[in-house]
């Protein structure tokens, strides 16, 4: 049934050609109508053209689509690490808050010892004192003037000195250690910080460009989507439109041709007058 359906319309094509020879104004009529034809088609090819570059940018858009997913799979894997990073971060931090603590501890007890020796320097200074009011005894092997308690409290005295000396000593060591802590603390405050911040700019970058790249895609999409509804119907209307023509054609052809008839059964009606007339006056 197509087949003969394509003959018919080849034989239809032809008479028309055919025709169109005879008849001038139905050729340039043809003419304009092969020309409307021509661009609907050149419209056509346009269109699809577009609509194959369409899905080419479409293609590179998902391809870049895909390379910013697996940046951003990188980047919350990175995420995640620095993460666990500043955890292991927090809990240094933790560690020396609590030697920090134990160190304040120590101090609070080395005031407690200063404390102790200022009250045993009152006590040996009260035994001094009351040692000074007894009556002076003879020395024997004695290298000093001084009595078993005094003796005992010079050996006393001597021995806070060394201590009070070596707590000042401990105590300068366990300053400079806190002060030590304390800028390592501040340090890595610092550090945490600055990482937090980078980590926030990047990741909000990188959520900048998937909102940018989306947005791309789907407008990309959106104008592919209208090509595909655009395109069936303009090829619709352009066979619509080419049958339409076809059928106007075929029906001018078949107006003319009977007109034709009609001058030519005129025409020999006329011819056999004539000759009737001839024949009637010869008589």
């Amino acid at each position: 049934m197509k087949l003969r359906r394509e003959e018919s319309a080849g034989e239809l094509e032809m008479k028309l050609e055919k025709e169109a020879f005879r008849h001038p104004a139905v050729k340039k009529k043809l003419e304009d109508k092969e020309k409307q034809l021509e661009e609907m088609r050149k419209t056509l090819r346009e269109s699809e053209e577009m609509l194959k570059d369409k899905d080419s940018t479409l293609e590179e858009r998902n391809k870049e689509l895909k390379d910013t997913e697996s940046r951003l799979e990188k980047t919350t894997k990175q995420l995640n690490e620095n993460i666990k990073h500043l955890q292991e971060k927090d809990t240094q931090l933790d560690d020396m808050t609590q030697q920090v603590r134990e160190k304040e501890r120590l101090l609070e007890d080395t005031a407690e010892v200063e404390k102790s020796k200022r009250q045993l320097e009152a006590l040996g200074k009260d035994l001094q004192d009351k040692n000074s009011q007894n009556t002076e005894r003879p020395q024997i092997q004695v290298p000093y003037s001084q009595s078993g308690g005094d003796r005992a409290w010079i050996i006393l005295q001597t021995r806070d000195e060394e201590k009070k000396r070596e707590l000042k000593r401990e105590l300068k060591r366990e300053s400079d250690r806190r002060k030590g802590i304390e800028r390592e603390l501040k340090r890595l405050r610092e550090e945490k910080e600055n990482e937090r911040k980078e980590m926030e700019e990047r990741y909000r970058q990188e959520i900048e460009d998937m909102r940018g790249n989306y947005e791309g895609e789907a407008r990309v999409e959106a104008e592919r989507n209208l090509m595909k509804m655009v395109l069936p119907e303009l090829q619709r209307n352009i066979m619509i439109s080419q049958t339409k023509m076809q059928r106007e054609f075929s029906r001018q052809l078949e107006e003319k041709n009977r007109q034709m008839n009609e001058k030519d059964i005129e025409m020999k009606e006329n011819d056999r007058q004539i000759k009737e007339k001839d024949r009637q006056m010869k008589e």
